[in-house]
C-alpha cells in the first residue's frame, strides 16, 4: 500500500483560497500527502483499501485540486470556497468508492469516511479517516 514519502518542497500554482489558513500567501504546495487509516474493505472490493501515505500532485488546470492515480486507486483532494473534498475510488469502476467525504467547510484537512458500512455493492470501503499532510 502507500509508503511514507517526504513531500518535496516545491511551490505549485497559486490557489489563494487557503492562504494564511493552510499555507502562507502565494505558497500553494505542488505536492501534498494524504494519510489514510482504519478504512475497512467491503467483501466485494477487488483490492484492499488504501492505508498509509500517498503523495498527491497538484492539477495544473485547477490549482485547488491534487490527484493520485495507480492501478488500484484514484485519489482526489479538492478545495473550493464552499467545500473541501477527499475521495478514493477504483479507476476501473469510478462509482465505487473506498473513501468519500465532502464537507461544506473550505480549507479542511481532516476527513472521516461518509460510508459507515458496506451498502449492497455501492462502495468498496467503509469507516476510516483521511488526513492531508502539508509541507
Amino acid at each position: 500500500m502507500g509508503t511514507p514519502t517526504p513531500i518535496p518542497p516545491v511551490p505549485g500554482d497559486d490557489c489563494s483560497l487557503c492562504d494564511s489558513i493552510l499555507w502562507p500567501a502565494h505558497a500553494t504546495p505542488m505536492f501534498v500527502t494524504v494519510f489514510f487509516s482504519g478504512i475497512l474493505k467491503c467483501p466485494y472490493a477487488p483490492a484492499d483499501p488504501p492505508a498509509g501515505n500517498y503523495m498527491l500532485s497538484q492539477d495544473s488546470a485547477m490549482p485547488g485540486m491534487w490527484r493520485y492515480l495507480d492501478c488500484d486507486f484514484e485519489m482526489l483532494y479538492y478545495l473550493e470556497a464552499w467545500e473541501s473534498d477527499l475521495r478514493v475510488w477504483d479507476p476501473s469502476a469510478p462509482a465505487k468508492f473506498y473513501f468519500m467525504h465532502n464537507t461544506a467547510v473550505s480549507c479542511r484537512t481532516f476527513f472521516t469516511n461518509q460510508y459507515i458500512n458496506c451498502w449492497s455493492g455501492m462502495n468498496y470501503g467503509c469507516q476510516g479517516t483521511g488526513v492531508i499532510l502539508l509541507p
